[in-house]
C-alpha cells in the first residue's frame, strides 16, 4: 500500500484502516472457522458490538527539527509528546453496550462473553480448546470468551501454545533418563487430541523431548482431564501414562514432579531520562533500533532458559519460566538490557537498567492472577531505587514471601548458592526458621547479634564459608534480616525442585 509521505494526515489516516482491516480479517477467519462446525456458537449481538469497539489508535505529529545542534529536537519531542497525551486523554468515548445476564469473559473479566454454551453446542467448543466448566449447563459456561479471547484462541488454527503445567513440570523432565521420557512420550502420543493438545515444536524448540500438556504429568488432574474431554470417569485413555508415572516416582530421587512455576516481568528503569538526554533525530532512532533488538534477543533468551515469551517490546518482558532458570535468565535479561543501551549511558557513565520481577505460583492459579504476581513482583523489584531484582512466592497454602535486592549486589549469586546448599544437604532446613527466632530477640538492640548468629551455626554444626563470609558482612539487623529471607527463599526453591544428584 503506496501513501503520500509528505501527507502526515493521510499516513495516519491509512494506517488506522490497514489495521482495523487487518482485524476485521482476524474477526471474519474465526467466525467462519466456527461456523464450519455449528451456526450457533456465538451470539451476533454482542460479537458485533465487541468487534467494531476494539482498537483505540491516536496520533500526534510535529515538524522535524531542522538543525543539527541539539536544542530543537528535545524541545520539539517534549511538545509531540504533550500532544500525543492531550489526544489520549481526549478520546471520542462512546458508550458501552452492556448485555444483561451474560457472564463475562474469563481472561479479563471487561466484556462479555460471545459463547453460546449449551448442550449441542459443548463438543464443538470442546475439540477447538474450549474447556466446560464444572458443573455444565446452559447459565454456567464453562469458559466463557470475549470476542477478542475467542480471536485469540481460534485465529491462529491449531492450538499449540504450551500450558502452564508443562512450564512447571520442566525441571521434572529434565531429570529423567532418556528412555523414561521417550516411554513417557509414547503413552502421550497414543492420547487422542481432543483429550490432550501438542505443543508446535517448531515454534517452542526446547520443548521437543516431551511436546504435550504438561497436565498428563500429574496424576490427580486426569480426572479433570477426561472430563473436560466429555469421557467419563472410567475411561481407561489415560491409564497406561498413569501406570508409567507411578512406576517412575517408585525410583530413588525421582518425586512428583512440582506444580510450581516462575512469572518473569521485567521493565527498564527510568527510560524516560534516557529519551530526555537524547538531542538527535538520529540518536533516537539509534534508541529505538537498540530496544527492538532487545526485544528480538529477550525472546531467545527466554527461549535458552526454557521459558516461554508471552510478551517483549522494547523495555517490557513478560515471560514463564521453569523456576530452576528463572534467577539466571533474569540476570541474562539485565546484562542484555544494560548492554544494547550502553551508548546511552548518563552523566556517571550508568547505563539504563532493568528492574526484574519473578512471581513463583502454582500452574493452577487463573493465568489472570499468575500475571498479577508477576506485575506485583516487577513493581516491588523497582521500588524507589530501581534497578532491582525481585522474588515473590505465592505458595497455595501458607503466606506469601518477598524479597527484594539491587542487582549491584549480586543477589541471583547468593540465592542459588544457598539453593545448592539445601539441595546437597550442606544447610539444613530449618536455619531460616532458627535464624529469624533469634532476630526476634535482637528486636531492640542488634550489638552482639553476629556472634549470636555465628554461635548458632557452631551449634548447629554448620560449616559453609560462604555463608560465614555472609554473616561478618550482615551486622545491622535489617541487613540479618534480609539474609534470613534470602535463606527461606532458597529452601523453599530447593524444595520444589528435583534432588539435585538427579538433574542432567
Amino acid at each position: 500500500m503506496r501513501v503520500q509521505t509528505d501527507n502526515i494526515e493521510l499516513l495516519v489516516r491509512n494506517v488506522k484502516e490497514y489495521a482495523k482491516q487487518y482485524w476485521r480479517d482476524l474477526s471474519d477467519k474465526t467466525k467462519e472457522e466456527l461456523e464450519k462446525r455449528s451456526k450457533n456458537l456465538i451470539d451476533e449481538n454482542i460479537w458485533n458490538a465487541q468487534i467494531n469497539d476494539i482498537l483505540e489508535i491516536y496520533a500526534a505529529w510535529v515538524p522535524a527539527p531542522s538543525d543539527s545542534n541539539g536544542k530543537t529536537y528535545p524541545k520539539q519531542r517534549r511538545r509531540l509528546m504533550e500532544l500525543l497525551s492531550a489526544r489520549k486523554h481526549t478520546r471520542d468515548f462512546r458508550p458501552g453496550q452492556g448485555f444483561a445476564g451474560v457472564p463475562k469473559s474469563l481472561l479479563d473479566g471487561a466484556r462479555e462473553s460471545v459463547l453460546q454454551w449449551n448442550s449441542h453446542t459443548e463438543k464443538i467448543l470442546i475439540k477447538q480448546g474450549i474447556r466446560p466448566g464444572e458443573p455444565l449447563d446452559a447459565d454456567k459456561p464453562g469458559e466463557p470468551l470475549d470476542a477478542t479471547g475467542l480471536i485469540k484462541r481460534i485465529a491462529v488454527g491449531e492450538r499449540s501454545y504450551p500450558s502452564v503445567a508443562r512450564i512447571a513440570a520442566d525441571p521434572w523432565l529434565r531429570q529423567l533418563d532418556d528412555s523414561d521420557r521417550q516411554a513417557l512420550c509414547r503413552s502421550a502420543e497414543k492420547i487422542p487430541k481432543d483429550v490432550i493438545s501438542r505443543i508446535n515444536i517448531e515454534t517452542y524448540k526446547q520443548f521437543k523431548d516431551f511436546r504435550y500438556d504438561g497436565t498428563l504429568l500429574y496424576k490427580d488432574r486426569h480426572p479433570t482431564i477426561l472430563k473436560d474431554a466429555g469421557r467419563s470417569e472410567n475411561d481407561q485413555t489415560l491409564e497406561s501414562l498413569r501406570e508409567e508415572l507411578s512406576e517412575l516416582t517408585k525410583k530413588p530421587g525421582i518425586p512428583d514432579p512440582s506444580p510450581y512455576l516462575a512469572i518473569l516481568c521485567a521493565d527498564g528503569d527510568r527510560i524516560g531520562d534516557a529519551l530526555n538526554r537524547i538531542d538527535t533525530l538520529e540518536k533516537h532512532q539509534q534508541f529505538s533500533r537498540r530496544l527492538s533488538t532487545f526485544a528480538e534477543e529477550a525472546r531467545e533468551i527466554v527461549q535458552t532458559h526454557q521459558g516461554v515469551a508471552v510478551y517483549t517490546g522494547g523495555d517490557d518482558v513478560l515471560a514463564f519460566v521453569p523456576i530452576d532458570h528463572c534467577l539466571t535468565c533474569a540476570r541474562a535479561l539485565h546484562d542484555a538490557f544494560s548492554q544494547f543501551l550502553a551508548d546511552f549511558s548518563d552523566e556517571a557513565g550508568n547505563p539504563p537498567t532493568l528492574s526484574v520481577g519473578i512471581a513463583i505460583g502454582h500452574f493452577m492459579e487463573p493465568l489472570e492472577e499468575l500475571r498479577r504476581f508477576g506485575k506485583e513482583a516487577e513493581r516491588k523489584a523497582k521500588g524507589e531505587e530501581r534497578n532491582g531484582l525481585a522474588v515473590v512466592l505465592h505458595p497455595r497454602g501458607g503466606g506469601t514471601l518477598h524479597y527484594r535486592a539491587s542487582w549491584m549486589t549480586a543477589p541471583d549469586q547468593r540465592i542459588q548458592t544457598w539453593v545448592r546448599a539445601f539441595q546437597e544437604g550442606e544447610l539444613p532446613t530449618g536455619l531460616p526458621h532458627d535464624l529469624d527466632q533469634l532476630l526476634a530477640l535482637y528486636a531492640h538492640f542488634e550489638e552482639p547479634l553476629v556472634k549470636d548468629v555465628q554461635r548458632l551455626l557452631r551449634v548447629k554444626g554448620i560449616e559453609h564459608p560462604a555463608l560465614a563470609t555472609r554473616i561478618e558482612q550482615v551486622s545491622p539487623r535489617c541487613a540479618m534480616q534480609q539474609l534470613a529471607k534470602e535463606l527461606l527463599l532458597a529452601s523453599r526453591l530447593a524444595a520444589y525442585l528435583p534432588p539435585l544428584q538427579e538433574t542432567k
